[in-house]
């Protein structure tokens, strides 16, 4: 089973989303594109969020 390449973690209103493709460097694809538009499209419908982090997983 692949790693998903976007991570979304929301809590006491902090939405974390981690860019997960670490073995590239987070470089973004097709896929990781869809997903974080998804992720992003969530976080905009929860009124319990009141700020969004981006960060990415490994070192880059």
């Amino acid at each position: 089973m692949t790693q998903p390449s976007i991570l979304l973690e929301i809590d006491q209103g902090v939405a974390l989303l981690t860019l997960n493709r670490p073995d590239s460097l987070n470089s973004f694809n097709v896929e990781m594109h869809e997903r974080m538009r998804d992720a992003i499209t969530t976080v905009r419908k929860d009124e319990s969020v009141r700020v969004l982090v981006i960060t990415g997983a490994g070192r880059g």
